[in-house]
């Protein structure tokens, strides 16, 4: 049997592997220059939580503390091009 967590998770991989924003914000990284990390890219961030709901995986905030990174979706969605641009230079 397929979890649907797992199936989200296999999604956002194959997508960030495809130069695509992943949908379920389930892939971090450390940026290799700075140390710190980062959520690669996340397509419609505003919904990223209904979307993880929808495939059983937890919120946002409660994954992002579960991992030691950062969660605030304002403050993501303002930092997006930054983060598009660092995630770009560390799939080089």
């Amino acid at each position: 049997k397929l979890l649907s967590s797992n199936l989200a998770i296999l999604e956002d991989r194959v997508r960030m592997r495809k130069g695509l924003k992943q949908l379920y914000g389930s892939q971090g990284y450390s940026d290799k220059e700075t140390g710190k990390k980062y959520f690669y890219p996340i397509e419609a961030p505003y919904g990223v939580d209904d979307r993880r709901k929808s495939m059983g995986l937890i919120p946002m905030q409660e994954y992002a503390k579960a991992i030691n990174i950062a969660w605030d979706l304002e403050a993501y969605k303002r930092m997006l091009p930054e983060i598009e641009r660092v995630a770009a230079r560390q799939q080089r």
